[in-house]
C-alpha cells in the first residue's frame, strides 16, 4: 500500500472516530468535507477560465501541534509549578487517534491542496518561521503618512493603524466579512512579500478547545512555538465596562468578565511584545492592570506599553462551541439571519476571550492572535458561503453605518472598501476567497 493510500485510509478512520467521540466535532468535519468538495467542484465547473485553480489552490492551516502523554503533563506540571493550579491533567486522549494518522505530517503548507501533504498540523518549522516573519513586520519600518498615524513605529503597526481608523466603519455594517477578507489577505501578503514567510495565514479553531483549560491550546501555550501564553493571573479582579461607539446619546456599554489572566503576557515569543497605538475607547478597568490612556482621543498617538491577555474560556463556551458553530452552518440559511448572529456572538466572544488589548475592538489587531481570530472568521463564512454558492457567495447584510444609526442605505457589490496605506477595492471583489486574485482554501 502506497504512503499517499495509507495516508488517506487512516484520515478516514481519524476522522470516523472524531465524529463517534464527538457528534458536534464529526458534523463540523462533514460540514468542512462539503466545504471542500464544493469549493474544487466550483472550480472545475468554471473552465479553469480565472487563474485560481485546484491545482494551484493553497490551504490556509491550523495552528495545530501534537503532544505525547508525557510531554503533555510534563507541560501540566510547568504551568501548575508557576501559577499555582491545581489544574486537571491533560491525559492525552484528545491527541491519540489523530497522532496516528499525522506522524508524518509534521511537512510545511509550500505544497498545494492536491498534494497529501497539505493535509495536518502546521509545522515547527512554518510555526518558528510565521512568528519569525510577525517579529520581523514589528521592526520594519512604517509606511503609513505620519499625519493619519503619528504613533505609528512599524510596518505591523500600519495595520493596527488603518483598522483604528477604519472601525466604525467596519464593523457592524455590510462591509465587516469582506473588508477583513481582505486585510488578513493584505497581511499575509506583508509576511510573505516583506518578512520572507512561505506559508499562508493560520486560523484558531475556537471549538476545538473550548472545554479544555486555556493552557491546552498549542496557539497560545507559551511554547516557543506558540504565540505567546496568557497574561499572568491578577486575582480579585470584576472585569472591564466600556461604552460600545454607537453615535447615540447614551451608548449601549459592553462588560468583559475577567478570566484567568489579566496581567502582561508572561512567556514565550511574545511576552515582551511592545505596543505602539491604542486604545480608544475609554475602559473602566476593576482591581487589575490598568490600561495607559492614548496621548490622542482617535488612539492614533505614540503609547508604547506591554501586551496583556486575560483567556476565558467561559466565553467560548457560551459562542464558539461546535454546536453552537454548526447550528449557524445549518440553519441560518439567509445571511440577514447568519451575519448580525455570528458578528454577536462567536466574533465578539472570540476577541473578549483574548481580552486585555482585545477589549477596545478599534486596536485590537495590536494583539498578533487577531489575525488567527479573523482568519477563523473567514474560514467559517467561506465554509457557510460553499454550502450554497448560489444563494450566498454574493449575500451581503448591513448598512453603511454601524447598527445603522444614523440610518444609511445597505452595502452593495460596487461599495468601495478602503484601507488607508493599501489601494481601496470593491466590496464585490472579497466576496470569494477563490476569484479577484484570491485563490486559497481552509482545512
Amino acid at each position: 500500500m502506497s504512503r499517499v493510500v495509507q495516508y488517506v485510509v487512516l484520515l478516514a478512520i481519524a476522522l470516523s472516530a472524531i465524529a463517534s467521540a464527538n457528534p458536534d466535532e464529526g458534523l463540523m468535519e462533514k460540514l468542512v468535507k462539503e466545504y471542500h468538495a464544493n469549493t474544487i467542484k466550483g472550480l472545475e465547473l468554471s473552465g479553469y477560465g480565472s487563474s485560481c485553480t485546484p491545482d494551484n489552490i493553497v490551504v490556509r492551516k491550523e495552528w495545530f501541534a501534537q503532544r505525547s502523554k508525557k510531554e503533555s503533563q510534563s507541560h501540566q506540571r510547568r504551568w501548575d509549578e508557576e501559577d499555582g493550579g491545581p489544574w486537571a491533567v491533560d491525559d492525552g486522549q484528545w491527541g491519540k487517534v489523530l497522532a496516528k494518522t499525522l506522524t508524518a505530517s509534521d511537512t510545511d503548507e509550500r505544497c498545494f491542496w492536491v498534494s497529501p501533504c497539505q493535509r495536518g498540523n502546521l509545522s515547527l518549522r512554518s510555526r518558528r518561521e510565521y512568528i519569525d516573519a510577525v517579529k520581523c513586520l514589528h521592526e520594519l519600518p512604517s509606511k503609513i503618512d505620519p499625519k493619519l498615524a503619528p504613533g505609528a513605529r512599524s510596518r505591523y503597526d500600519d495595520f493596527e493603524a488603518a483598522h483604528i481608523r477604519l472601525a466604525a466603519k467596519i464593523h457592524g455594517t455590510g462591509f465587516f466579512l469582506p473588508w477583513h477578507r481582505h486585510f488578513v489577505h493584505l497581511y499575509e501578503t506583508a509576511l510573505r512579500d516583506e518578512c520572507g514567510y512561505t506559508g499562508y495565514q493560520p486560523y484558531w479553531d475556537w471549538s476545538k478547545y473550548a472545554h479544555r483549560p486555556v493552557h491546552a491550546n498549542p496557539l497560545y501555550d507559551g511554547s516557543e512555538t506558540s504565540m505567546g501564553s496568557n497574561g499572568r493571573y491578577i486575582p480579585g479582579r470584576n472585569g472591564t465596562v466600556q461604552p460600545l461607539p454607537v453615535p447615540v446619546p447614551d451608548p449601549p456599554k459592553l462588560y468583559c468578565p475577567s478570566g484567568t489572566g489579566g496581567g502582561y503576557v508572561k512567556r514565550g515569543p511574545f511576552a515582551h511584545w511592545t505596543l505602539h497605538l491604542g486604545p480608544v475607547i475609554p475602559m473602566t478597568v476593576r482591581n487589575g492592570m490598568p490600561v495607559r490612556a492614548n496621548p490622542r482621543p482617535d488612539g492614533l498617538g505614540y503609547n508604547p506599553r506591554r501586551m496583556i491577555r486575560d483567556f476565558n474560556n467561559t466565553l467560548l463556551l457560551e459562542k464558539n462551541t461546535y454546536k453552537i458553530v454548526n447550528n449557524m452552518l445549518t440553519n441560518m440559511t439567509d445571511i440577514h439571519t447568519f451575519h448580525p448572529y455570528f458578528y454577536r456572538g462567536p466574533h465578539l466572544a472570540g476577541h473578549l476571550f483574548i481580552s486585555g488589548y482585545d477589549n477596545d475592538f478599534y486596536s485590537s489587531p495590536g494583539d498578533p492572535l487577531f489575525y488567527f481570530h479573523h482568519a477563523q472568521i473567514d474560514r467559517i463564512w467561506s465554509i457557510w458561503q460553499a454550502l450554497d454558492f448560489s444563494k450566498r457567495e454574493n449575500a451581503l447584510d448591513g448598512t453603511l453605518t454601524m447598527s445603522n444609526v444614523p440610518p444609511t442605505r445597505n452595502v452593495t457589490l460596487e461599495d468601495v472598501m478602503s484601507f488607508e496605506f493599501e489601494p481601496s477595492i470593491l466590496v464585490g471583489k472579497r466576496m470569494s476567497p477563490t476569484k479577484d486574485g484570491l485563490c486559497y482554501i481552509y482545512e
